[in-house]
């Protein structure tokens, strides 16, 4: 009887066990991961119907060695992982491995898997009894597992590794901006006094020596490329936009290459691949001539013996590059400009810097390594963006996106040296001692009465005794203390009609333009020609 109730029982439990099994085997014909047996060979005896996505049927697999579908580069450690199932039960990780498609392309998976073993044991004693004593029989027989289609996973962490990336860049790149502002700030103001000296002894040494008069002209034209270092250290901190008008570049381009070209080689082609309806760009006439020669010169000299530079213009929107490379990119209108060359190219080791500040392959001497970097700076502060394509041995393209413009491209005003003088009373403000005393030299020269302060406590009691005989107050915006803003706001409680020139070593942009908005007439940045002065002076006293 023990016998019987025992039978019933199992059968009862086997029936349950079909309408489970039928269950789960729906399951597993339905779920989007890779379910499959294999046997102790390897062979696979199971697998579901989610490898139709990759080309296969069900049942063309079945016996197949599971080897056969891992990618050749990968089989040694399938192996491995095989071998390691047959004395281990479970693996402290799962396997990433790539399999192949039916076209034989390599897929992502990422593989768990458990051994099946026999493991029987004598339930009914010949007693009737249950006897959990009995001897057990444990054989390793195959494995099962399931895999996982893993490749939106790692296009997923890839582009977030590339956004970390960028963003690091970025963070970088601003972190260097800000001291690279303030030191170019503190060295404009060592510049002002050398090159504003030299150019007050310049004015003055018409009966001097030619050999001083000369001297005085070295001393100037390199206090002058000493500014336009000054300047690239500035456009690191994004607030050096510079003039902004709006441009064809495909004319720039030209006249760059007509100044610049005597720098080619004769065997070194220009060739122009221009969009001939190429959208206007707003941009500093300046900066893009100096983007556009510093990428001639880098194409240059990854042709020294011979080579050829293509330009190509073209208008684009919206693009998809730019849109999955920069998680900041403005959908809109672009004018995308190429440079290509076919010079040496650089490694990947190379590339990754080539727009840090200092950076340089090039021989001592022969090189900033400010060049790029500025490119990119100049770019970013445009609201641009600039990718460069190279590949050892293949040449070099950067290709550079700038926003379009609907207005209409204008002539640039070419600047004359005309000295403006005066005989108003003008009230210079600058703890910089060297620097206060060059200007008061200058204005002087330029035939004004010059009236001096060197901090806010000192400029606001002098102003309030004789504000009255004061036509200007030539105020510079950073100084100790009291600075230049809180100085205006003070000195304007004074004088409501009061009438100020805002002295700078930042441009236009930034902080300063903020003071400006508060009701400051003029601005000059320094360091500045005398020429410059007399106009800056001219136009706010009139204004």
């Amino acid at each position: 009887m023990v016998i019987k109730e025992i039978i019933k029982k199992t059968m009862r439990k086997e029936k349950t066990i079909l309408h489970s099994e039928k269950y789960l085997n729906s399951i597993v014909a339905n779920v989007p991961d890779v379910i499959y047996r294999l046997d102790k060979d390897s062979n696979i005896t199971f697998i579901n119907d989610a490898v139709k996505k990759y080309g296969y049927t069900a049942e063309e697999l079945i016996n197949k060695n599971i080897l056969d579908f891992v990618h050749p580069e990968d089989r040694e450690k399938a192996i491995c992982k095989i071998n390691e199932r047959r004395t281990r039960d479970r693996s402290t990780k799962a396997l990433e491995v790539r399999l192949l498609t039916k076209n034989r392309t390599a897929v992502p998976f990422e593989v768990k898997s458990n051994v099946v073993r026999t493991s029987k044991r004598l339930l009914i004693s010949a007693e009737g009894i249950y006897n959990s004593k009995q001897p057990v029989t444990d054989t390793f027989i195959g494995t099962q597992g399931i895999a996982r289609d893993i490749s939106e996973r790692i296009k997923v962490e890839e582009e977030k590794r590339n956004l970390e990336v960028q963003l690091f860049q970025v963070q970088k790149m601003e972190s260097i901006g800000r001291l690279a502002g303030a030191i170019a700030h503190d060295f404009n103001n060592t510049l002002t006094s050398i090159l504003g000296y030299a150019e007050l002894l310049y004015m003055q040494a018409k009966d001097s020596k030619e050999v001083d008069i000369q001297m005085l002209k070295v001393i100037i034209n390199s206090s002058e490329k000493a500014v336009d270092l000054t300047k690239q250290l500035l456009n690191f901190t994004r607030a050096n936009k510079g003039n902004l008008i709006t441009l064809n570049i495909n004319d720039v381009i030209k006249e760059v290459i007509e100044v610049s070209g005597k720098i080619f080689e004769k065997t070194i082609k220009v060739k122009y691949d221009f969009e001939e309806n190429t959208s206007p760009i707003i941009a500093d006439k300046n900066q893009m001539d100096q983007v556009l020669t510093n990428l001639i010169i880098n194409a240059k000299d990854a042709m020294p013996v011979s080579g050829e530079i293509i330009f190509k213009t073209e208008n684009v929107k919206n693009n998809e590059y730019l849109i999955k490379k920069y998680p900041e990119f403005n959908n809109g209108n672009y004018v995308k400009i190429s440079v290509s060359d076919n010079g040496t190219g650089m490694p990947d080791e190379v590339k990754n810097h080539i727009f840090e500040p200092f950076f340089t392959t090039k021989g001592e001497g022969k090189g900033t390594g400010l060049g790029l970097a500025s490119v990119y700076a100049i770019i970013k502060n445009h609201n641009g963006y600039i990718d460069c394509i190279s590949e050892e041995g293949a040449g070099t393209t950067f290709v550079i996106y700038l926003p379009a413009s609907e207005k209409q491209v204008v002539s640039e005003e070419i600047e004359t040296k005309v000295f403006i003088k005066g005989r108003e009373t003008i009230f210079v403000i600058d703890d910089e001692d060297s620097v206060r005393a060059l200007i008061a030299n200058q204005l002087q020269a330029l035939g004004y009465n010059v009236l001096t302060a060197q901090n806010g406590k000192e400029a606001i009691q002098r102003y309030k005794n004789g504000f009255n005989k004061i036509d200007l107050v030539a105020l510079d915006m950073i100084l100790p203390e009291m600075e230049g803003r809180q100085i205006y706001q003070e000195l304007k409680k004074i004088n409501p009609a009061i009438r100020v020139l805002l002295m700078s070593g930042f441009s236009k942009d930034g902080k300063v333009s903020e003071i400006l908005k508060d009701g400051i007439k003029g601005f000059i940045q320094k360091p500045f020609k005398i020429h410059e002065l007399s106009r800056a002076v001219y136009d706010t006293i009139n204004r």
